[in-house]
């Protein structure tokens, strides 16, 4: 804190030089140790005789200089040095109380993932805001379980609704509350939620969003709709079969539907008495890859359906019937052509693009079929009927026309053309006018093996081949806060860091490089002194 002055003895000067020695060595050797102690995760004889040397070097230049320090704060305080401290803290203090103010009322958040990990979906957004009185979540995590993840899914559900309403409980402590709310627990974390609204409960056993939108749904739907699989044309079961083709199995599209809330059932349009569905019963009608044709009768139920204001989805397979002349009706063609990619077993990839409301939600994404059948739209469409194409392959896709059992495909393949083909339309008609009007939709899809069991498996981490099939059942059904959540996966580029280097690198950030500064300020202080 003083310079080293040629007048004094040489006695005085060692000593000073030994005080300055002692400081700034307490300095360093009190760094060294506690670097060691945290690095090692323990306090070591090193760490442990660094900050005890550390100490007493600090301890030795404090008594050196304590006359010197006592006159200096003296001077300082007389000179106006405490009033400019105060000042400077009591502005400090208010920005901080005007920052708390100014947070609780404007509310702002940045989600900078590349997925949007922490933002809810919109869907999701919509159902919170229909809420009609408040929904109370009550949450169990036994201490000592890692909460983040829960905390931050229901606090997303809190910003998007002041009638969402959560608490955490911790079930080992707060054993009155379990017994009062007895929640449906996981086995293996003791972890959960019982969701309360309208006097109905529903219990969450994992802590992601669709099954969080999925009983939310749950509770506030009155008198849900239907959702009925054709049977007859050597269609999927929609009861589960034991060795069942997996190839051709929905049975993991059709369990992930009942845990989306929708009662599934199968319909039989065959016998002669059957009667068309009722579209405020039925949501949506899924004719799911048929190997055979319809009946006439079947396909006049359809329209007597869609005529209505009815909702299908039609997939079809490349070794079943074209349906072609009905569907003629609805503006969409099919043939006899298969699309075939130049991937290893002739996979086709598609990547919806956001420019129809069915597929918006998957934009960007990749949809990966087995070689299927194009589907386009009839020009011009038929009067009242608006249709669109939806999905279109890559363009290195190649098209076989006129393809048939016993087509040699490797031949048909070297002149096949290569482009951009349509594999799925929509088709729309108004019925009716006015407050009563309705919209009557069927989607049309070139195949159904995509969605099947062993492809959903195969493709489920790097395609949305499930989770299209369940968001355009959710869009024929007019159920915008009902959603097969795309997937949001974990972002793969990371830093691994170790325990021990996750320390030191805190360490450094937060207490080396302000020490380091400090000690540079004092440094400039003592040069132009």
């Amino acid at each position: 804190m003083s310079g080293i002055n040629s007048n004094v003895s040489r006695e005085e000067r060692a000593d000073r030089i030994l005080t300055l020695v002692s400081g700034w060595g307490s300095i360093l050797v009190s760094i060294l140790g506690i670097h060691s102690w945290v690095s090692s995760g323990t306090l070591t004889w090193w760490g442990r005789a660094g900050v005890i040397l550390g100490f007493g070097l600090f301890v030795m230049w404090i008594w050196a200089y304590l006359p010197l320090i006592w006159q200096r704060l003296v001077q300082w305080k007389k000179s106006g040095g405490l009033n400019t401290t105060l000042i400077a803290i009591a502005l400090v203090v208010g920005l901080v109380m005007v920052n708390v103010l100014v947070r609780r009322r404007v509310f702002m958040k940045f989600d900078l993932t590349k997925n949007q990990r922490y933002t809810l979906s919109e869907r999701s957004r919509q159902l919170l805001k229909s809420l009609k009185e408040p929904l109370k979540v009550t949450v169990f995590i036994p201490a000592g379980r890692n909460t983040a993840q829960a905390r931050d899914l229901f606090r997303q559900y809190a910003e998007a609704s002041d009638r969402f309403q959560w608490s955490h409980v911790d079930p080992i402590v707060d054993r009155k509350t379990v017994l009062a709310m007895r929640p449906r627990l996981n086995e293996v974390t003791f972890t959960g939620a019982v969701i309360e609204y309208g006097g109905r409960k529903e219990n969450v056993t994992e802590f992601t969003e669709k099954d969080v939108t999925s009983s939310i749904l749950k509770l506030t739907r009155e008198a849900p709709r239907q959702i009925l699989f054709l049977k007859g044309h050597g269609e999927p079961e929609v009861t589960a079969q034991t060795g069942a083709d997996p190839s051709r199995s929905l049975q993991l599209l059709i369990e992930d539907l009942k845990t989306l809330q929708w009662p599934v059932e199968s319909l039989d349009l065959y016998p002669k008495d059957a009667k068309a569905p009722d579209p405020d019963k039925v949501a949506v009608v899924i004719i799911a890859g048929p190997q055979r044709d319809l009946a006439e009768n079947e396909t006049k139920l359809l329209d007597e359906y869609l005529n209505k204001g009815g909702r299908a989805l039609l997939m079809l397979d490349p070794s079943g019937p074209t349906l072609s002349k009905w569907l003629a009706t609805w503006g969409v063609k099919t043939g006899e052509t298969l699309l075939v990619g130049q991937t290893q077993g002739g996979l086709v990839v598609s990547v919806p693009e956001p420019t129809h409301q069915a597929v918006k939600p998957f934009a960007g994404g990749r949809v990966i079929f087995p070689p299927l059948r194009q589907v386009t739209t009839v020009s011009p469409a038929p009067s009242g009927i608006t249709a669109a194409e939806i999905l279109k392959t890559a363009a290195t896709t190649q098209l076989v026309e006129n393809f048939a059992r016993g087509t040699d495909i490797n031949r048909a393949l070297s002149t096949a053309p290569a482009g951009a083909y349509g594999v799925a339309v929509s088709a729309e008609k108004q019925i009716g006018t006015g407050d009563t009007a309705k919209t009557a939709r069927l989607i049309v899809i070139g195949d159904s093996q995509y969605t099947a069991d062993s492809l959903a498996r195969q493709l489920g981490m790097i395609a949305y081949n499930l989770d299209l099939t369940k968001g355009l059942i959710n869009f024929l059904g007019e159920e915008p806060a009902l959603v097969a959540i795309p997937p949001k996966d974990e972002n793969t580029e990371q830093a691994f860091l170790t325990p021990e280097q996750g320390r030191l690198l805190s360490l450094i950030h937060f207490w080396d490089f302000p020490l380091l500064a400090l000690v540079l300020a004092i440094v400039v202080y003592m040069k132009r002194r």
